[in-house]
């Protein structure tokens, strides 16, 4: 009897759970789609180097899937709170016809599984299809090709769906049981008659409340654009709290204001249900601003991690190209500083066989003292320039390479050797985060100390292109070098830092040898007794390459798995929030129509009702996600420029289908319920 009764109920109240079987749905099916991604065969064709990123995705998403269980059981069990609300008296009739509380909570528990049941089978069945597409864009990312897909279905990601689920619901279920044994029959009948109570506070507190908000969040917009990204800063949190604080001050004065706002213009306010949609509104901002604080914080999180999650996958591979000027590079560096090591014997050693038309050509890389980064500061004019040389340890001295080792390398490459004079230098490299610094400091005359010694630095009247030029495969991005003669090479305090060689292989059909060279250096790599004398790394064009991809492609996953589950929960418990609104409101509007107001009006009322409350925290959100843009891009440009355009447009497409089908959802089915109430 209570399983009919509780399916009769999920049957004729299919628009109550709409919104609450479309979450589940959603929820379960991204919570599928991104456990499942690592387990595409295709996968297991990756290279070694790879696959210890492949094995690092899995483990963050199944430590991630617990914070993410969580948030979604917090949103399950809110989301249900909101339906025992909404039935009250319905529950209530139930136990006036003679039911116990206890039997009440069973037909509320039997419903839950139903629904429960009804949306992870569902959830799943949309989850097998989105893993599809994201397990393809998984090979696609990571270099691997189509041929090798095939159709996914992860026995491990589903079971753990059922088990994250399963707890949830339980949880759900137990919650039920004891709202139900807290409220009184009386309460329960009389839920439709009681008004909540908005006690308006005073407009000096208002004031003062409105002063604390915009000083808080301007000054945490400021120290966050000083501090940056440096969790090191003993302020780091500061402005991450002063935000929160901002915020909550700004939705908690903004309903007064908006009500003051409203009544000064009596004309328009008193216009056709103007008032009666601006009592709504601010009555719904003046209740619910602690969540309103939380959706903001969650679309603002949503935000910056979509549009900055592909900025930094393109900044760090846009100039992969620029980093290998040749097939591979290797490094040792002694614990005692000792020298003359053959590199390409140690490769040999590692499992490489060399051919005879191999190029190998080791070199050595030198370091001193220069006055090179003074003199980028003195030349610098950019405000974030200059902060950005300000700062200790941003950019060092470069290094040293000599004039015979340069032009070796520029051979390899197939490019013409430069000839420099006893005094001269030359400068190489491009720093991004400060390009127009860089720019001006080499069209310049400059002179170079090293050391004791005086050299001119001669990019100027060369013409030399500023691209970034990297002498071996292991150089960061932002690294610039000097090239100096080989008299400045023997001064007292220039000293060694490492030995390095640069590789290009032949008969390298489909990289095979590039394959193989790789494994060699992966290999060598990871045996610890390598390292009793010294350090030793290489890295392939092709290592590098899948290196680069294998972390922006978690970077991007975990961007995207967080971004998608943050919107779930923001546009769901907006949603939630205006429907419970809508009908705790039905009688109101029953008694405008008696009045003689139009179907028309309702819905323009319902319209502006949906848009201020979908709007207003997405609005503080987008404003806080521009400085943190700002901020992340200010991060990213010492990697490469960034292009956010792409994930900007991507965020913007998001946020229409998602935030803005919610919307529409939310409005459609408020209109359909005032409809049918008022008919």
């Amino acid at each position: 009897m209570y399983v009919k009764m509780a399916w009769n109920n999920v049957r004729k109240s299919t628009r109550d759970y709409a919104i609450y079987f479309l979450t589940l749905t959603l929820g379960i099916c991204l919570f599928y789609a991104f456990n499942a991604i690592s387990d595409q065969t295709a996968l297991t064709q990756i290279s070694e180097r790879q696959a210890e990123y492949v094995a690092l995705l899995q483990f963050l998403m199944e430590i991630l899937s617990l914070v993410i269980s969580c948030v979604l059981g917090a949103l399950i069990i809110y989301a249900n709170n909101f339906l025992v609300k909404r039935r009250k008296r319905e529950l209530g009739l139930y136990g006036s016809l003679g039911m116990n509380k206890w039997h009440v909570a069973l037909v509320l528990t039997i419903e839950t599984l139903l629904v429960g049941l009804g949306s992870l089978l569902v959830g799943l069945l949309f989850g097998v299809i989105i893993s599809q597409v994201l397990s393809t864009l998984a090979t696609q990312l990571f270099l691997v090709p189509l041929t090798a897909y095939r159709f996914l279905w992860s026995p491990r990601a589903a079971g753990v769906t059922f088990v994250a689920f399963g707890l949830i619901f339980f949880i759900v279920l137990l919650f039920n049981s004891i709202v139900m044994m807290r409220y009184s029959l009386h309460e329960l009948l009389s839920a439709n008659r009681e008004n909540e109570r908005i006690k308006q506070p005073r407009l000096m507190i208002v004031t003062l409340i409105s002063l604390l908000a915009i000083s808080c969040l301007a000054f945490a917009y400021w120290l966050a654009m000083k501090i940056g990204l440096d969790p090191n800063n003993p302020y780091f949190w500061l402005p991450i709290g002063c935000g929160v604080l901002g915020t909550f001050a700004f939705f908690w004065s903004f309903a007064s204001w908006f009500a003051v706002g409203a009544q000064k213009f009596p004309h328009q306010y008193l216009s056709g249900v103007r008032m009666f949609t601006f009592r709504q509104i601010y009555s719904k901002v003046k209740t619910n601003y602690i969540s309103t604080t939380i959706i903001c914080l969650l679309l603002f999180l949503t935000v910056g991690a979509l549009a900055t999650s592909f900025g930094f996958k393109t900044a760090l591979e846009r100039t992969l190209i620029a980093q290998t000027p040749v097939d591979a590079s290797a490094s040792y560096y002694a614990y005692d500083g000792t020298t003359n090591h053959d590199l390409q014997e140690m490769i040999t050693q590692a499992g490489f066989v060399f051919q005879p038309g191999d190029q190998v050509y080791q070199f050595s890389e030198y370091g001193t003292v220069t006055n090179v980064v003074e003199l980028l500061k003195e030349q610098a004019i950019v405000a974030s320039e200059k902060a950005y040389l300000a700062k200790p340890y941003q950019i060092s001295d470069p290094y040293l390479y000599s004039e015979r080792d340069y032009n070796a390398i520029l051979a390899m490459t197939g490019r013409e050797p430069i000839t420099l004079a006893e005094n001269q230098v030359l400068l190489l490299g491009d720093i991004p985060a400060i390009e127009n610094t860089f720019a001006q400091f080499v069209s310049q005359q400059q002179t170079i100390k090293l050391g004791t010694q005086n050299f001119e630095l001669i990019n100027a009247t060369q013409k030399t292109p500023l691209q970034p030029l990297t002498l071996s495969t292991q150089m960061a991005v932002s690294s610039y070098a000097l090239i100096v003669p080989e008299r400045a090479l023997q001064q007292e305090n220039v000293y060694q830092l490492k030995e390095r060689v640069n590789i290009n292989v032949i008969d390298n059909h489909e990289q095979t040898r590039l394959k193989e060279l790789d494994h060699a250096f992966y290999e060598f790599q990871n045996q610890a007794e390598q390292f009793s004398a010294g350090y030793f790394s290489g890295i392939t064009r092709l290592g590098l390459i899948q290196e680069s991809t294998g972390f922006t492609n978690v970077i991007l996953f975990i961007g995207l798995y967080l971004s998608f589950i943050f919107m779930l929960a923001s546009v769901a418990i907006l949603a939630l929030q205006q429907l419970t609104e809508i009908v705790d409101s039905l009688p109101r509007y029953k008694t405008l129509q008696r009045l003689g107001l139009e179907e028309t009006m309702f819905k323009r009322s319902v319209a502006t009702q949906v848009s201020v409350h979908f709007l207003l925290p997405l609005g503080l959100a987008l404003i806080h996600a521009i400085v943190g843009i700002r901020i992340v891009q200010s991060y990213l440009i010492e990697l490469g420029k960034p292009d956010l355009l792409a994930g900007a447009l991507f965020t913007a497409a998001v946020f229409a289908i998602f935030y803005g089908g919610y919307a529409l959802t939310t409005y459609a089915i408020c209109s359909r319920q005032i409809r049918e109430y008022c008919e």
